[in-house]
């Protein structure tokens, strides 16, 4: 019968006392419950620091994001004006096929010829937790281009989400048809101005 080594004669072989040896199997051992309160509660606070930043982060991605859209459907709906000789419009679309009454611009929104109705490009459903709409003389759900490009009257689309007023962005269309990135001019409390010079407002939660 093999004989099982007397714990002193495993420890000699090693150069270890056997004192030594119990002491290193002792430490064989998951976390202990205080070792396992103390990782909780890091991970805790870095989840905590974590999430507001990276929801501040999506959010202003998605701001950017809307007036990009916006502001390529503008150039859109300008060039292909001056480039066919004819009007067109940039108008809120739910469907893809046609303009949508209505002043929510989060339900997408496309450039068409006005006389033809031809869908010249589209662009698609912005996330629900924006507010997207246009501020301007007549209707807020369409913006006419004529034949030469321009609008004839000054324009503003705002983008919002629960952030508040201070963290909008704007985008300002003038009568030439060309559109501009909405500053604080006054840079009092850091909300951008509309084409009338008045700081946007958010809709109240």
């Amino acid at each position: 019968m093999r004989q099982v080594a007397e714990p002193q004669t495993v420890a000699s072989q090693y150069g270890l006392s056997a004192g030594r040896a119990r002491a290193s199997y002792g430490h064989a051992h998951g976390f202990t419950l205080l070792e396992l309160l103390v990782v909780i509660s890091i991970a805790s606070i870095l989840v905590l620091i974590a999430v507001p930043s990276f929801v501040d982060s999506t959010q202003r991605t998605n701001r950017n994001a809307a007036v990009t859209a916006l502001a390529d459907a503008i150039s859109v709906a300008r060039s292909e004006a001056l480039g066919r000789g004819t009007a067109t419009v940039l108008c809120a679309s739910s469907t893809g096929t046609g303009c949508t009454a209505g002043a929510d611009w989060n339900v997408g929104f496309l450039v068409a010829e006005t006389q033809s109705g031809d869908v010249l490009q589209v662009w698609q459903t912005l996330p629900d937790t924006m507010s997207v709409w246009l501020e301007t003389t007549g209707d807020a759900d369409k913006l006419f281009f004529q034949a030469d490009g321009m609008t004839y009257k000054n324009s503003t689309y705002v983008v919002c989400d629960d952030s508040g007023d201070a963290n909008a962005r704007a985008l300002v269309v003038g009568y030439s048809g060309l559109s501009r990135i909405a500053v604080d001019s006054g840079d009092d409390d850091q909300t951008v101005e509309n084409h009338t010079g008045n700081d946007v407002e958010c809709p109240s939660a």
